[in-house]
């Protein structure tokens, strides 16, 4: 067996005869279309074949692989009719959702460009394994960022701040978050992550030390006081987000308190107030750090206690006490903890259960561990071997529908998306653009061919504005 696709068998989820022929069959087509269609075909199979490997890590099975090692291959006749008849039309379905995404670009210095793209992203997308896989190439382009020029390397981190971040957040993969979060702000501010990165290191091994003793000891401190089955997990703050509240509070890293966090889940809200009684008669709490947004919720819904305490190391530690629905909503629904922490993808995230259906509540720890800490349960579900079906309800499906009947989505020459209401003109999208108001200034083309102000648009119309001064010339 080649050694690529021996490395790629090795992340299967599900690794049986089917799974591993499945991804076999689709690794022998990537390296014969790569070589044959480019001179850099070597290279592009090195790259999707990571991206495959990552998003296996993440516990997707070997479908999902299969789409990653696809999604570079020119979807032409020949090819697409083949993909189809050998791997089926689940995988071709897939591999065109990540082609029709990978054209598509915007200006991480404007936010009209970025919630137009945001949008458009999350409403063509279809399938939560589109996504997944668009995070974990952007992911593989971030680690190899070093080799990029400065400013191709600080675009890439911006997009990654404005759009992956707060997706990946959406979606529960934290680990990834963090790595999304530290490599991009390690781009933008190397002085700054190197000064943090340096501060906090001296004490890492301590306090993870300390927070380990705490969530054992807390775990059995509230099962003794009458919780039967508490769900307790851990937390550091990304170096980014330090920053980031350390900035909004013109303070110092020592001034942002919860850099440690602990969640506590619990079945009932009496069992959320007893557990804060439990907590605080273990831990002593800092005066004036108690919040109750559970008597008194945050304007979007958001429901938890919040305390913090002090450990006998000295160390501060955020305490999270809430039930399962509240963690659920926290997590998935109107309260999306992702829209309060990153609101530079609150215009993509308020999107994403109108097209998604919710997932499951399921917040067990039962199972692998380190794999419920990438990939939450309710994505786990899609990684069966026989779950080669989109995950969309026909609710959903209708959703989407509307929803792209009522925008229309168009494309400058450079690939970037613009989002106008339906229906809508050539000198709407003029409209958007800044500096040219004028339309007698520029020939207009839509598609290669010569259009007017007032030629109607459609979704995925290339609009080409040509200078007439040029054209003289």
């Amino acid at each position: 067996m080649d050694q690529g696709m021996l490395e790629l068998v090795k992340q299967i989820r599900n690794p049986g005869p089917r799974a591993q022929n499945f991804l076999g069959d689709a690794y022998m087509f990537a390296k014969e279309a790569y070589l044959d269609s480019s001179e850099n075909g070597e290279a592009t199979l090195t790259h999707t074949a990571e991206i495959a490997r990552v998003v296996g890590s993440w516990g997707l099975g070997a479908l999902t692989m299969s789409a990653a090692l696809l999604s570079k291959v020119p979807l032409n006749g020949t090819y697409t009719g083949t993909i189809k008849e050998r791997l089926g039309t689940h995988l071709l379905s897939l591999i065109q959702r990540l082609r029709t995404l990978s054209l598509i670009s915007f200006d991480v210095s404007k936010a009209q460009s970025v919630r137009s793209f945001s949008t458009f992203f999350i409403a063509t997308a279809q399938d939560l394994r589109v996504l997944i896989v668009r995070i974990a190439e952007h992911l593989v382009m971030l680690r190899k960022s070093e080799a990029l020029p400065l400013k191709e390397a600080e675009r890439l981190a911006q997009e990654t701040l404005k759009v992956y971040v707060p997706l990946a957040d959406r979606l529960g993969m934290y680990e990834t978050v963090k790595e999304l979060e530290n490599i991009a702000f390690a781009i933008l501010h190397p002085r700054v992550y190197k000064k943090l990165s340096d501060s906090l290191a001296l004490q890492e091994q301590d306090q993870a030390e300390v927070m380990t003793h705490y969530l054992d000891m807390l775990t059995t401190a509230l099962r003794e006081g009458g919780i039967n089955d508490p769900f307790l997990e851990s937390r550091t703050k990304t170096i980014y987000n330090i920053y980031k509240k350390a900035k909004k509070k013109r303070a110092g890293v020592a001034d942002v308190y919860d850099i440690h966090a602990l969640r506590v889940i619990v079945e009932s809200i009496e069992e959320c107030y007893r557990a804060l009684g439990v907590i605080h008669s273990n831990c002593p709490p800092i005066h004036g750090r108690l919040k109750d947004y559970i008597a008194l919720p945050k304007s979007n819904g958001y429901q938890s206690l919040h305390t913090t305490v002090i450990s006998k190391d000295g160390i501060t530690i955020e305490i999270q006490i809430r039930t399962r629905r509240m963690h659920h909503n926290a997590q998935f629904g109107f309260a999306a903890h992702a829209t309060y922490k990153h609101p530079e993808g609150a215009e993509m995230l308020q999107w994403f259960p109108y097209f998604f259906p919710p997932p499951s509540m399921d917040v067990s720890s039962s199972g692998d561990e380190t794999l419920e800490q990438k990939l939450p349960q309710w994505i786990t579900s899609l990684t069966s071997p026989t779950t080669y079906v989109s995950p969309l309800t026909e609710e959903n499906v209708q959703r989407q529908k509307k929803f792209l009947e009522n925008y229309v989505f168009v494309f400058d020459s450079d690939g970037l998306v613009t989002k106008l209401t339906n229906p809508a003109i050539v000198i709407d999208y003029i409209h958007t653009l800044r500096g040219r108001k004028d339309t007698t200034a520029f020939d207009i083309q839509i598609n290669n061919i010569d259009a007017t102000p007032e030629t109607p648009l459609t979704n995925g119309d290339i609009i080409d504005l040509l200078s007439r001064k040029s054209n003289e010339e």
